[in-house]
């Protein structure tokens, strides 16, 4: 009897020191999170990010997003903080990623908005596209016939 009862209080405590730890490291990717958002979203949009959300938005970039604090905020945290670009080498990884083509364009404000023809991280608008960019969990894209992809970090905290 005494056996199961300290075997039982050992579990218990793994469980509540496990569950601690998980906590602790939770918080601290939403504080970092937290705090590349209060940074990263109180500057001026860029004259690079105004030129893609007026390829997106059009004639309606100040209804939809301007004249709106909180999706100012969120297409900010979204372009600076959680998409990010990166290569990968290994071709026998490419056929587990989404491709960028399967994503639909973005068109409700501009039409004739086109697919990019080819991928240029300094000049790729990823606003043009209706990706998963409001999920609790990473989502990875690879453009198409590149080795290039795109991570968009989870929302966090907002």
């Amino acid at each position: 009897m005494k056996f199961n009862t300290n075997r039982r209080i050992l579990l218990l405590f793994l469980l509540v020191s496990t569950l601690s730890f998980a906590q602790k490291r939770s918080q601290t990717v939403f504080n970092s999170m937290d705090d590349a958002y209060t940074k990263n979203t109180t500057t001026p949009f860029t004259p690079q990010e105004l030129k893609m959300l007026q390829e997106v938005y059009g004639n309606a970039l100040q209804e939809e997003i301007l004249d709106k604090p909180q999706r100012v905020k969120d297409i900010k945290h979204l372009l600076r903080n959680r998409i990010v670009y990166f290569q990968e080498q290994n071709p026998k990884n490419f056929k587990t990623y989404q491709l960028l083509s399967s994503a639909p364009l973005f068109d409700v404000f501009v039409d004739g908005l086109e697919r990019d023809m080819s991928f240029d991280k300094e000049t790729f608008n990823p606003l043009k596209y209706q990706m998963l960019f409001y999920t609790n969990s990473a989502i990875i894209y690879r453009i198409d016939n590149t080795t290039n992809f795109i991570l968009i970090r989870p929302q966090v905290g907002r």
